[in-house]
């Protein structure tokens, strides 16, 4: 995971900006480039303590024996398009404040400014238009189905060879191992487009993470609004123990305990 040592650096480096900045504020120095440093290192910081306070509660829930991971499946975990909506507005409103104040740094900072609001808006218009919406993780006694709007593949647990976490970003995600990547996407069902060219699509894509990362199919657990140790527990339980599998009737999705 991410070294706890750049969070900390991350964090120290902008409260010590935001300090000066607040500090020019409140002398009157500087028009409304200090707000724009204070903003923009404020965010930082806020960046610095979500790297922190995720990486304590990975290594907290990680080295918990107690921590009980249960799942009936059938139902599915959509991606959190909340959480995208947030980050879009986030972006906006950044944007915008940061375009509204740093006139006194520069005028390639206003730019940069204004180009990071309208991603924002983008993202949220994109979102208005379902952009995101019909992807979803089902587990099923089978294995764990992936769901797209066009198309859907599963990978069965006896055919899962390894479940590792990583850090990618500062932000945790779990590879799965394919045992046979090719028979994965000979029988994805294709729902929209060519079934030939979209199977093939989907061969390349594992080929590729393979080789790229050493694993076959990648998850963000913070895409579905899940704990990186829970949908770890939960993949690993059902893809090492057959007889765990029969639990997973349709009714509910990811909890997990700690006794």
């Amino acid at each position: 995971m991410a070294s706890a040592l750049q969070g900390w650096l991350v964090l120290l480096i902008s409260l010590g900006f935001v300090g000066v900045s607040l500090w020019l504020v409140i002398i009157g120095r500087g028009g409304t480039g200090p707000i724009a440093t204070m903003t923009f290192f404020g965010a930082c910081a806020a960046v610095a303590v979500w790297m922190i306070s995720s990486r304590r509660r990975i290594l907290r829930q990680g080295a918990d024996p107690s921590l009980e991971v249960s799942v009936r499946g059938g139902v599915p975990i959509p991606v959190d398009r909340r959480r995208m909506v947030a980050i879009s507005a986030g972006l906006i409103i950044f944007g915008l404040v940061l375009a509204a104040t740093g006139g006194p740094i520069g005028d390639d900072f206003v730019t940069v400014s204004l180009l990071i609001a309208g991603f924002g808006g983008l993202v949220g218009v994109l979102l208005a238009f379902g952009w995101r919406r019909g992807i979803a993780l089902v587990f099923t006694p089978a294995g764990l189905r992936f769901q797209t709007p066009a198309l859907a593949y599963l990978a069965a647990w006896g055919s899962i060879e390894e479940v590792s976490l990583r850090s990618m970003n500062s932000t945790p995600v779990i590879f799965l191992r394919i045992s046979d990547p090719a028979a994965l996407a000979d029988a994805a069902e294709v729902r929209r487009g060519d079934p030939v060219r979209a199977r093939a699509k989907l061969a390349r894509r594992l080929e590729q993470s393979r080789g790229w990362f050493g694993g076959d199919l990648m998850i963000a657990p913070s895409n579905y609004g899940l704990d990186a140790i829970v949908l770890l527990r939960a993949l690993e339980r059902y893809a090492d123990d057959p007889t765990a599998r029969a639990e997973l009737t349709e009714q509910a999705a990811v909890r997990g305990s700690a006794g």
